[in-house]
């Protein structure tokens, strides 16, 4: 991905950032909001502000643990050490770290699946983008043949990866 390509997907990134925030955020505050205490309800509304928010029912889960985990290890009830944990994990889990695509087989094949909106043309346009700086030679094809115009966008992102 170019300097350019990160610029033009910042506002991108802060608008998904916001969005999330502000489900978990409400969803967290909720959930201190009704209980005092740490116990098994606290972690069951925990979890389900996690989910709500997109983070993904495994990854969800893992939070959840961790935090339990460090409130346990810390002797507390205090809702502070529980949300300080979480914002800890979090950051923690969402730092950048460069992840190197290992496609070693001949000939590899990606699916993509998701919900609308998610961002799969996007990331299958700047994968092929990668991988053709990489000397590499993707195939491009679009299997969305219900959604208009999704092989006309497929092709527009497949001529930008050269």
């Amino acid at each position: 991905m170019s300097g350019s390509d990160e610029v033009v997907n910042a506002p991108r990134r802060r608008a998904w950032w916001r969005r999330m925030s502000s489900r978990l955020g409400g969803g967290i505050r909720g959930a201190l909001r009704l209980r005092r205490t740490l116990d098994d309800a606290f972690y069951d509304e925990l979890l389900e502000a996690l989910i709500s928010a997109d983070c993904g029912v495994a990854m969800s889960e893992r939070l959840v643990a961790t935090v339990r985990g460090r409130v346990k290890a810390d002797r507390t009830s205090d809702s502070a050490v529980a949300m300080d944990a979480l914002r800890a994990e979090l950051l923690g889990r969402l730092q950048q770290r460069e992840r190197g695509l290992r496609l070693n087989a001949f000939p590899s094949v990606l699916l993509f699946v998701g919900v609308n909106g998610s961002g799969k043309t996007t990331t299958i346009g700047k994968l092929g983008y990668r991988l053709r700086a990489e000397d590499r030679r993707p195939l491009i094809a679009a299997a969305d043949t219900f959604r208009a115009a999704a092989i006309d966008q497929m092709r527009i992102w497949a001529d930008r990866a050269g």
